[in-house]
Order: C-alpha cells, then sequence, then structure tokens
C-alpha cells in the first residue's frame, strides 16, 4: 500500500484520491491510514519539501499543463477551467488556488 501511495503521489493524486483508490481495491482504512501515515513519516525526514497534496497538485499541473505551468497569456482565459479540473482530482480549493495562482519556489522539487 506503501508503494501505491508514493506512485500515486509522484503521478500527482490528491489524499482523497488515493483514498478512493485504495479502497476500491479491498483495503480496509485501517491499512489506507497506515499507508498514508508511513509516507508522512518519510516526509518529516525532508522538512524542505512541501505539504503532499500541494507537492501532488504542483505534479498534477505541470503533468497537464494548468494554472502557473500553463502559456502565461492563456492563464486568466483558462483559470476557472483550471480550478475545476483540480477540484474534480480531489484538491481543495485552497491547494487549487495556491496552484493555478501563484508561482511554484518547489518546482525543482517535482518528479
Amino acid at each position: 500500500a506503501l508503494s501505491k501511495v508514493r506512485s500515486l503521489r509522484r503521478r500527482g493524486a490528491s489524499t482523497r484520491a488515493i483514498r478512493d483508490r485504495l479502497s476500491a481495491r479491498g483495503l480496509s482504512a485501517d491499512h489506507i491510514s497506515a499507508a498514508l501515515t508511513g509516507e508522512e513519516d518519510e516526509r518529516d525526514d525532508h522538512d524542505d519539501l512541501p505539504d503532499p497534496d500541494l507537492a501532488a497538485a504542483l505534479a498534477y499541473a505541470k503533468r497537464r499543463r494548468l494554472g502557473q505551468f500553463r502559456v502565461p497569456a492563456d492563464r486568466a482565459t483558462h483559470r476557472l477551467k483550471d480550478l475545476a479540473a483540480l477540484g474534480r482530482t480531489g484538491f481543495s480549493g485552497a491547494i487549487a488556488r495556491q496552484v493555478v495562482d501563484g508561482e511554484s519556489e518547489f518546482e525543482d522539487d517535482l518528479p
């Protein structure tokens, strides 16, 4: 379960999406929580990394060229569409706004 959590995070999955996917595969809520906690423990060793959901949202946006990864001239016209895409993926509104409207200081840390 922990390796699946890592894999899904690298691809840009939110915590909510990871819980749903692992639950659909038949894992219990306790196993899912343990895998997510294990991932958090690994992240504690690297204090310079962002919040896991923020890092996943940035990876997703980079892969899909949303928000700050879009051509600057098109950012304003596609803002709502980009926010909706991140919301449908399971990210909170605050994280979606941060990814779409902001500039990433963690861009070099992304896979």
